[in-house]
């Protein structure tokens, strides 16, 4: 807090601002993250999500929001590029003589 000369003023008021919205964010996230997780928690334990039919919508938009079908993609994407490089002339190179 020892600026001087122009926009000391200017920059010291925003410096506050900032430090106290990042600690702000921090205490809020200590707090509420908890507390989310508990509602949450006992949410999923209610009669209306335990139901089949909603264990199975769940999963779904689980899958769609994680990205699964682009994770299984990039599995397969790296088993066929795995087998492209294991060509024959590499495996005789591998093998030991007889």
């Amino acid at each position: 807090m020892l600026a001087e000369g122009a926009g000391a003023e200017m920059r010291r008021t925003l410096g506050i601002a900032v430090f106290s919205g990042m600690l702000g964010v921090t205490l809020f996230g200590i707090f509420l993250t908890p507390v989310f997780f508990y509602v949450i928690d006992r949410l999923g334990g209610t009669r209306l999500f335990a139901s089949p039919l909603m264990q199975k919508t769940s999963s779904i938009v689980l899958e769609v929001l994680t990205l699964g079908m682009l994770s299984g993609w990039i599995k397969s994407f790296v088993k066929t590029s795995e087998a492209k490089r294991s060509s024959p002339e590499t495996e005789e190179c591998e093998k030991e003589p007889p």
